[in-house]
């Protein structure tokens, strides 16, 4: 038998907030790649370079800069909204999430309440740890695991499945760490 509605309350704090962003940040837009691919373009140039070999070094080292430069304001970017955010100190209520043969409905407190249908869901990713339902290109809500009080993460899956062609089923990501 399967389920046909899933609720949870979700609760934020440090490592949903970091997994979150650099899941979004990093490996949703490809800039994993793009980094991969300009360390990949300063190797060529550096090869194509072979006469003047300071030439190519300093290639190599200008987009190697670039990449550890992007990658360090990324994470002190998101240091410092954790800690704007207060998420060191204590778990934070984020929102209650129902998942159910309409969609996905996501409830703040009693007065703001917002219910999405499967027709009109841009995506949704599952990794480790959690789900990620993307409404619409940029905006999503993060069901971490740990807050589905009794429910597994394949029955909530099973839901999902169920009422979606567009879903984009990543049941284990290798490159998933946080940062």
């Amino acid at each position: 038998m399967r389920l046909s509605s899933v609720s949870a309350d979700v609760y934020f704090d440090e490592k949903n907030f970091k997994d979150f962003s650099f899941f979004h940040t990093i490996i949703r837009n490809n800039l994993r790649n793009t980094m991969v691919i300009l360390l990949l373009i300063s190797v060529a140039g550096f090869n194509f370079s072979a006469g003047r070999i300071s030439y190519g070094v300093s290639f190599i080292g200008f987009t190697a800069g670039l990449v550890l430069l992007y990658y360090l304001l990324y994470m002190l970017s998101v240091s410092r909204q954790v800690k704007l955010l207060k998420l060191r100190e204590k778990l934070q209520f984020a929102y209650s999430l129902t998942v159910d043969d309409m969609g996905l409905t996501v409830k703040y407190d009693e007065e703001h309440v917002k219910t999405y249908s499967w027709a009109g869901m841009h995506k949704v990713y599952r990794v480790p740890e959690y789900v990620y339902f993307y409404v619409t290109k940029t905006q999503a809500y993060v069901l971490p695991f740990r807050d589905l009080n009794g429910v597994t993460p394949d029955a909530l899956w099973m839901v999902v499945v169920f009422n979606t062609e567009k879903t984009m089923k990543f049941d284990k990501l290798n490159f998933m760490t946080r940062p």
